[in-house]
């Protein structure tokens, strides 16, 4: 069940990048840094690939070697997605949404100010918590934290999309919404096996 969840998810998300790649092509003309929508879209999907191999990997490893393996798959995948998911999202949807707010308003600026608060506040946390190796409770909180913050700010992706009537951004909004969902249940199933 979780290796389904967890490829579900990743497809799902590589497709929500996909589409972001898409969605700077078409409107290249008419949005102001629309480059940057290629690199959030090939610096996302890059990453998830790694991290679904990662995945993948530790499930097919010997029972042995679980644990450690989780437990560094659990460190790398959070200090990745960190790294990846504020510069993209947070970073570069700030540029994004301030080049263009006359034009399109202020929803993708709000979406890389929570994402890019949410993560600082975060990295704050982690600079003044001694996590060893097996306390995995705070990566789980982390990981609600952040999927939640995460959730409220791809809802500000799609309500972009829905008032600029543009398709391929409110169906990158709703795939991001669904790997959200997913993660939410995926964090609860783990947190449950390993407790």
């Amino acid at each position: 069940m979780f290796l389904f969840l967890n490829i579900l998810n990743s497809s799902i998300i590589i497709s929500a990048h996909v589409l972001f790649i898409l969605f700077g092509y078409k409107n290249r003309n008419e949005i102001k840094y629309s480059k940057l929508f290629f690199f959030i879209g090939i610096i996302n999907v890059i990453s998830f690939l790694i991290l679904l191999g990662f995945s993948v990997y530790i499930q097919m490893s010997d029972i042995s070697l679980l644990f450690e393996l989780f437990s560094l798959y659990l460190r790398v995948s959070f200090f990745l997605s960190f790294t990846v998911m504020l510069l993209t999202f947070g970073i570069c949807f700030i540029i994004i949404g301030l080049m263009n707010m006359v034009k399109f308003g202020m929803y993708l600026l709000i979406s890389g100010i929570v994402i890019t608060i949410s993560y600082i506040l975060l990295f704050f946390a982690l600079l003044r918590i001694n996590i060893s190796p097996l306390q995995t409770n705070f990566y789980f909180f982390g990981g609600y934290y952040l999927v939640f913050s995460e959730l409220i700010a791809f809802i500000f992706i799609l309500a972009q999309g829905i008032k600029i009537k543009e398709k391929l951004l409110e169906l990158n909004g709703l795939l991001l919404i669904l790997a959200r969902i997913i993660s939410i249940i995926l964090l609860g199933s783990l947190h449950t096996v390993l407790n």
